[in-house]
């Protein structure tokens, strides 16, 4: 039963990721998914992306890590793989830091309360979290998501 659940978890998690609309009504409006899951929902919604970055991880890093020690990757390439290496390293401690994933849900929360915001993809919306708990300015991020958001 716990294989099935996670296996429906990584399977929502990855239609938000290719934008797939599930009904005709138009364009997943995020935003209310978010502000009205229960706090397992939104477990379960991080716990889908992090699974989504270990698949990254065990897929990718191993031939990434090739190029890397072979020097074929660019400075912008090298920086990308660090950010996303630090990423999933904080997202494997905020699973056993209650307050830092209730903090980290507040983040989304507080940024999905913008009605300009719903439109957003999920996942969009967890990395913009994560660099605006590193103190970065997201509003730039978030203009150019709001554009993209809505055909």
């Amino acid at each position: 039963m716990k294989r099935i659940t996670i296996i429906l978890l990584i399977a929502v998690c990855l239609m938000s990721f290719v934008e797939i609309p599930l009904a005709k009504e138009g364009p997943i409006n995020y935003g209310k998914v978010w502000l009205e899951a229960s706090d397992l929902s939104k477990a379960y919604c991080i716990a889908g992306f992090v699974a989504g970055m270990d698949l990254w991880g065990i897929k990718v890093l191993p031939i990434l890590t090739s190029k890397i020690e072979k020097r074929l990757l660019t400075s912008e390439e090298n920086e990308v793989i660090l950010e996303l290496t630090e990423l999933r390293s904080y997202f494997g401690g905020l699973s056993e830091n209650t307050d830092g994933a209730r903090n980290f849900y507040n983040i989304i929360t507080s940024i999905y309360e913008d009605p300009a915001n719903t439109y957003i993809m999920a996942c969009k919306i967890i990395l913009f979290a994560y660099k605006k708990l590193k103190g970065e300015d997201i509003e730039p991020l978030l203009r150019e998501a709001r554009k993209k958001a809505l055909p």
